[in-house]
Parts: C-alpha cells; sequence; structure tokens
C-alpha cells in the first residue's frame, strides 16, 4: 500500500523507472538519492548568502534579522556538539565571533565609526552588546538628520536678522519688504507700484502705470 502511494506520487514521466521496486524503504531510498538536494549543498547556499548579505537599504534591525534567520537555519545543518567542555565552549564562543564579524562587515558606510570603535574593544564584545552599540548609533544619526534642517533654517535666521542689523546700524535706508537697501517699506516700489511721475533715467519720457 505504501509503495503504492509513493509510486503514485511520483511524476509519471518518472513512473517507470520505479515501477519493479516493491520495498517501501527501497523506492524512498532511490528517490532520495536521485533527488534530494542534500546538506552539503544547503549549507554552501547558507554560507554564500550568509557572505553576500548587506545592509544597504535595510533598517540595522531587519538586517540583523535577515542573518539570523540564516545563522540559525545553517546551525541546523551543523553537528554542533552538547558537550560543555572547555574545548567546546571555545567553539561556541569562536562561532559567535564570526557571527559578528558578519553582523559588522555588512554595515552601511555612515556606521564605519561605531564598526572602528567595536573592532578596537578589548575584550571584543558580544554580539548583543554589538547590536545594541549599532542600533543606538542608528537612532543618533536618524535624530540628527531630523534635527538638521531645523538647525540649518535657523542659523540662516539668525545670519539674515544680523546683517539687516548691521545695515540699520549704519544709517543706511533699508527695505524689510524686499530686503533692498537704498529705499524704506513705506516707498518700496514692489509693495506700491512705481510712482505715476516716474521718468526712466535717459530717457526724459514720463511712464504711466
Amino acid at each position: 500500500m505504501v509503495v503504492a502511494w509513493l509510486s503514485n506520487s511520483v511524476d509519471q514521466e518518472l513512473q517507470p523507472s520505479v515501477a519493479c521496486i516493491q520495498n517501501a524503504k527501497t523506492l524512498w531510498d532511490d528517490l532520495k538519492e536521485r533527488f534530494s538536494q542534500g546538506n552539503e549543498t544547503r549549507v554552501y547556499e547558507l554560507k554564500s548568502q550568509i557572505c553576500l548579505t548587506k545592509q544597504e537599504g535595510l533598517f540595522v534591525s531587519k538586517y540583523y534579522s535577515v542573518l539570523k534567520g540564516l545563522w540559525d537555519e545553517l546551525e541546523n545543518f551543523l553537528e554542533l556538539t552538547q558537550c560543555t567542555c572547555e574545548t567546546a565552549t571555545s567553539g561556541a564562543s569562536q562561532r559567535e565571533k564570526e557571527k559578528s564579524y558578519q553582523f559588522l562587515m555588512g554595515l552601511n558606510p555612515e556606521l564605519n565609526t561605531v564598526r572602528s570603535n567595536i573592532l578596537s574593544m578589548e575584550p571584543f564584545p558580544s554580539l548583543n552588546k554589538i547590536y545594541s552599540m549599532v542600533i543606538h548609533e542608528e537612532r543618533q544619526k536618524i535624530v540628527s538628520c531630523v534635527n538638521k534642517p531645523r538647525a540649518d533654517a535657523a542659523a540662516f535666521y539668525v545670519k539674515e536678522e544680523r546683517a539687516h542689523s548691521e545695515i540699520r546700524s549704519s544709517g543706511r535706508l533699508f527695505c524689510d519688504h524686499c530686503q533692498q537697501v537704498g529705499h524704506v517699506l513705506n516707498t518700496c516700489w514692489k509693495l506700491h507700484g512705481k510712482p505715476v511721475n516716474w521718468v526712466a533715467k535717459g530717457k526724459g519720457k514720463q511712464l504711466g502705470f
């Protein structure tokens, strides 16, 4: 019955190649050997993906989650010992350090400073500590970017006000409307228009509006 179920589950083009197999285990092993991807292939794919994974347009939290998913799947294929001896503990520590390097290598260039600081720390921090430090730096940069336009606008306003104050203190006429020197607000042509008796220089002709 199991053999029939397995045979019927196989693509019709492949059924003739397994028609003579009467033992369920033999049939299963035959199909597994022919079509199974194999652990080593998947391990290779996972390690390649880990090396190629970069932060790029992702937030640090999302980038880390992608890496952690790959790390966790990879560990399912690795034969990790349950021993708690010094050698096993050292191996686990080294694997975490490798993850830390992989995480740091994929960070965006704007996080170079915090990456350099982490790499110079003694003793080398844990992966969780590294993640916390990078997240903190990212948040600081986001806050700085939000506040920068406000700071620039405030600096520009202060600069303009200082320039206007210097003009006023010099006794020169200054218009608060068009920000030009040589006249005041009450006689500003841009605000009130040109006077009806204004004559263009050099033409001697009256222009009326």
